[in-house]
């Protein structure tokens, strides 16, 4: 079998050569699609010996330009990257060895987003597709694959492999350019719709926007509109809405909006997805007790990742169970490939009773220098 990788960029010279240096290696076919880059990524691109394909469209849709690229493609399989993500050899192979006995036409891998504070999380999304002509994406933004026909179902499935983003990591001058222009480019989006569905959809993206802004009244009021118009009407929807409301400090607010997310899916994924988070606003909270329960049914109900060894050795030590603590702390970090060359020697008894007791403060106290993850 044959694989190829495709990306959309826009404005990426800062990461774009690194991406390349990454992936080459993997793959039999590599489709870049520029969507309008105004800094030096096409010349880049040229340079590492891609010809890049320009998606000239003026209406904003990360699925058509998607699309767009995916519709050139002729190997069998397409990984779905952005530039300022890294695979590891061992994702590859990983990926490779699933495809070959897996009978889906969607694979789902995890994504770690590296943060400056220090905290690394992430999300479940579609990431390799099988290469039919009647798959393609849907949705101007959060883009998905659907089928062309109504008779075709997708088949989809999820592997525990990582993908890593460090995009988070850039200058602060290039992030807030970054969000002005989503912002500007999802209230076009609102503008030109009648369709009601897709407008709140568009407002709780734009609630995201405006948090990753520094706007956080606004971000609220967004959220407490699509909860008071009920639009909250599916597990991503609940799921982003108690995303804001954890990140602004009302974690009461955010949990009641996770435990309604259950009842929209049993997918192991997303219900796993949810107990963490309920657990880190239980942590929050200060209910240390609740939040371990949650994160070991996280644990058992969709297998080893690391995050969710470090949560539960933080709720762990917030209790004092220091033994406990430090196994699953270490645990956690080993399995993250870019945290596997270091040594723990700090996470003893005599240091781990005075480490701050949130998740951010631990990794960074663990991870101080995080220059060393830009050069991957």
């Amino acid at each position: 079998m044959k694989y190829a990788l495709c990306t959309i960029v826009k404005n990426e010279e800062k990461m774009i050569e690194g991406f390349i240096l990454n992936v080459q290696k993997f793959f039999d076919e590599i489709v870049i699609v520029d969507t309008g880059s105004e800094d030096s990524t096409i010349e880049i691109i040229k340079k590492n010996g891609i010809e890049p394909i320009i998606y000239n469209n003026n209406k904003f849709s990360y699925s058509q330009a998607r699309n767009y690229g995916i519709n050139t493609v002729n190997a069998d399989w397409i990984f779905l990257l952005d530039a300022d993500e890294r695979i590891t050899e061992d994702y590859f192979n990983t990926a490779i060895k699933l495809l070959e006995k897996m009978q889906c036409d969607v694979l789902c891998s995890w994504r770690y987003d590296y943060l400056k504070s220090g905290e690394w999380g992430g999300n479940f999304s579609p990431r390799i597709i099988r290469n039919y002509k009647n798959i393609n994406f849907v949705g101007d933004i959060l883009e998905f694959p659907a089928s062309k026909t109504n008779d075709d179902i997708l088949i989809i499935d999820s592997t525990e492999v990582q993908i890593h983003h460090f995009g988070n990591l850039k200058e602060e001058k290039f992030l807030q350019s970054k969000y002005l222009r989503y912002e500007k480019e999802v209230s076009n989006l609102i503008n030109n719709t009648a369709d009601k569905r897709k407008i709140s959809k568009y407002m709780l993206f734009l609630s995201s926007i405006n948090y990753c802004l520094g706007n956080k009244k606004t971000s609220l009021n967004i959220i407490n509109s699509c909860i008071d118009k009920g639009e909250l009407d599916s597990w991503s929807r609940r799921k982003m809405a108690g995303d804001i409301l954890r990140l602004n400090g009302l974690d009461t607010e955010a949990i009641e909006q996770y435990k309604a997310s259950l009842s929209y899916t049993d997918d192991k994924n997303k219900l796993a997805i949810t107990n963490d988070l309920i657990g880190v606003s239980s942590m929050n909270k200060g209910s240390f007790e609740e939040s371990i329960a949650y994160f070991n049914t996280a644990i058992e109900s969709f297998g080893i990742m690391p995050h969710r060894f470090v949560l539960l050795g933080l709720a762990q030590l917030s209790l004092d169970l220091c033994d406990d603590a430090i196994y699953n702390i270490n645990k956690g970090l080993a399995q993250n490939p870019y945290f596997k060359h270091m040594t723990h020697d700090s996470l003893q008894h005599n240091y781990i009773y005075d480490t701050p007791k949130d998740y951010c403060s631990l990794i960074k106290s663990i991870v101080p220098d995080l220059s060393c993850w830009k050069e991957v």
